[in-house]
């Protein structure tokens, strides 16, 4: 279940999930993952292995390096990680995990995608079109980790900001969920 969380937490946060139907035709399914961190890109393969599903992965050359995107094609694959809840910009909602490690996982992997660490400032950030995910997402950092963010909406670009900041949630947030991002974690444990 670990793994699951790891890869639904990877399509919610820079993901997407498609299930193709033509008439008369077989349906397809195709599930992506977009990582700029090759040490997330091992763990979304390691997580992908554990479903004894080898996954495809193409690199491409972006701005500020490289880039990865890992495609899953397979029904059973897709439809198993599909399983933990809706995907999707306007739509992901962190799955009910009964577990703090599988919880931990899947809010790792949403980071790793999705989050942005300045040092500056001394914050991390999550920026989302969905409300309802980033609010039932800053209940479980309180309740399960004693992590407490703000929630603002920034009515110029229609998307609401989960903010991470002060020393004492940076830290619990740095010893008790981390990332697997390599550079987010060294900009985190810099703050």
């Amino acid at each position: 279940m670990r793994y699951l969380a790891r890869l639904h937490g990877y399509v919610c946060g820079d993901g997407y999930a498609n299930i193709y139907s033509y008439p008369y035709r077989k349906s397809r399914v195709r599930l992506d993952i977009k990582i700029d961190d090759r040490a997330c890109l091992n763990r979304i393969v390691e997580a992908f292995a554990k479903l004894d599903y080898p996954p495809s992965v193409h690199e491409a050359e972006g701005r500020y390096g490289a880039w990865f995107t890992v495609l899953a094609q397979k029904k059973k694959v897709v439809h198993t990680i599909l399983s933990l809840g809706p995907v999707g910009s306007h739509k992901w909602r962190m799955p009910n995990l009964k577990k703090q490690r599988w919880i931990r996982e899947w809010i790792r992997a949403f980071f790793d995608s999705d989050a942005t660490v300045t040092y500056v400032n001394r914050e991390v950030t999550v920026e989302s079109v969905n409300q309802a995910g980033l609010c039932h997402l800053r209940a479980v950092l309180v309740k399960d980790f004693g992590i407490y963010s703000h929630l603002k909406f920034r009515s110029h670009r229609g998307t609401h900001l989960l903010r991470i900041c002060g020393r004492e949630n940076l830290e619990r947030f740095y010893n008790r969920v981390g990332f697997y991002h390599q550079r987010k974690q060294m900009k985190l444990r810099l703050s």
